[in-house]
């Protein structure tokens, strides 16, 4: 099990939003899991709001700050939440059964809504970019 699981949610939260949180267990997953448990406890504009701040603070903290990409973060917390609206599940592990594409397939479903050049354009590092391919 990766190692952010070490952490109960209350934990990862606090430790994330503090910077404590090692940087070598903030993968993939634990990008979703953050997602998950912030639209969980604020919706999803508040969540997008929380995790936008935190992650620029965490990138600054720990790299050279220059990692963040405003259009992937939200855009990543509204692909959670549109499959948080259709799960079953009551937790995190259990969403990512129900569908392995978040962990799996995360990119293509990011590339459904962004063709390549708008997502990796360099304006989107700073503002939200709208979908240019589906809309959310």
């Amino acid at each position: 099990m990766p190692t952010h699981f070490q952490l109960n949610d209350s934990d990862f939260i606090r430790r994330f939003a503090d910077c404590s949180f090692p940087p070598e267990w903030f993968n993939h997953e634990a990008h979703l899991r953050l997602a998950y448990l912030h639209l969980q406890q604020y919706g999803l504009e508040t969540a997008i709001e929380n995790i936008s701040l935190q992650i620029k603070r965490y990138d600054a903290f720990w790299t050279d700050g220059k990692k963040f990409h405003q259009t992937m973060t939200e855009a990543g917390v509204k692909v959670v939440n549109h499959f948080m609206t259709r799960s079953r599940s009551t937790d995190f592990v259990s969403l990512l059964e129900e569908f392995p594409k978040l962990r799996n397939q995360f990119k293509s479903l990011l590339e459904s809504h962004y063709s390549k050049a708008k997502l990796q354009g360099e304006q989107g590092r700073t503002t939200f970019l709208e979908p240019d391919l589906l809309s959310f």
